[in-house]
């Protein structure tokens, strides 16, 4: 299957669930294969931050929904969402320590990554 195919189902993905949540985008991009090393396209959400501060939870959605499109069209997901996966983690991992914030066994079940503060994925 074609990359760029890939790469435009996976960033579509983003979208899609980023504007059905009324995120504000500010631009979803696919380059051209070669183009960048370290990338091969991104949905960059220009209110992220402000976002994830108030759902989180819907930030994890957002973050997953990359490959979850992905997974549709080729059935898995591609290393490359990885890191989508990682700040997903680093967000539910600080829902679950807010939730137990008067919780006492939350020290000891808790210190996991951080919240992932941006979001060009």
């Amino acid at each position: 299957m074609n990359v760029d195919r890939i790469t435009a189902v996976h960033e579509a993905g983003h979208s899609v669930i980023a504007a059905q949540f009324g995120f504000e985008i500010a631009h979803v991009v696919v380059h051209p294969p070669g183009a960048h090393a370290d990338e091969l396209g991104h949905c960059k959400v220009a209110s992220w931050r402000a976002d994830l501060n108030r759902d989180p939870h819907r930030a994890v959605v957002y973050l997953l929904c990359g490959g979850a499109a992905e997974t549709q069209l080729t059935g898995r997901t591609s290393p490359r969402d990885a890191s989508d996966r990682a700040l997903a983690a680093g967000v539910a991992a600080t829902i679950y320590e807010s939730d137990d914030d008067d919780d006492p066994r939350a020290r000891t079940r808790g210190a996991r990554g951080g919240a992932g503060q941006g979001a060009d994925v």
